[in-house]
């Protein structure tokens, strides 16, 4: 059941809603064009030839409108499939990208390593050659071996130049 307010609504123009004495004054005469309607729930009668023809267009306009939604449809499983393969790519990308990362940052960590090592190597060489003793073979020997004064772990594929 249509109330006159709702049918006021559907009809208004699209500046706002109609004020309450709007509708107590107008409201009368559309509830009687809401009654009209609801009584009139018959279909009209119309000749067979026009209720074919109708039938005919409504069923062309369905079949052409269906045929445009599933062209669209084909379209866009196509492009759903795209980016899913597009995606599956960026994420084996990232896997990878994210390996040599962690490659990089042991690379980056062993370096510090070493260069922990070198530093205490040389300071201790400093500090011998001011005392006057013999200075240290940190840099003729492998990391691990060499000075004692270093404490951070260098792993052993590090080696430091032999002299020859």
């Amino acid at each position: 059941m249509a109330t006159s307010a709702n049918l006021l609504r559907a009809t208004w123009p699209l500046t706002g809603f109609p004020c309450a004495r709007f509708l107590k004054f107008y409201g009368r005469p559309l509830r009687t064009v809401a009654a009209t309607a609801r009584l009139a729930g018959q279909s009209p009668r119309r000749p067979p030839a026009l209720q074919r023809a109708l039938v005919e267009f409504i069923g062309q306009e369905a079949a052409a409108a269906k045929l445009n939604i599933e062209t669209d449809l084909v379209a866009a499983q196509q492009a759903n499939g795209d980016l899913i393969l597009e995606s599956e790519r960026q994420a084996a990308t990232l896997e990878q990208q994210e390996t040599e990362i962690d490659n990089q940052r042991v690379s980056l960590a062993e370096a510090q390593g070493l260069l922990l090592q070198l530093r205490s190597c040389q300071q201790s060489q400093r500090q011998a050659q001011n005392s006057g003793t013999n200075i240290p073979s940190c840099f003729t020997t492998p990391p691990r071996v060499g000075c004692s004064a270093s404490s951070s772990p260098v792993p052993s594929r590090h080696t430091l130049a032999q002299p020859e």
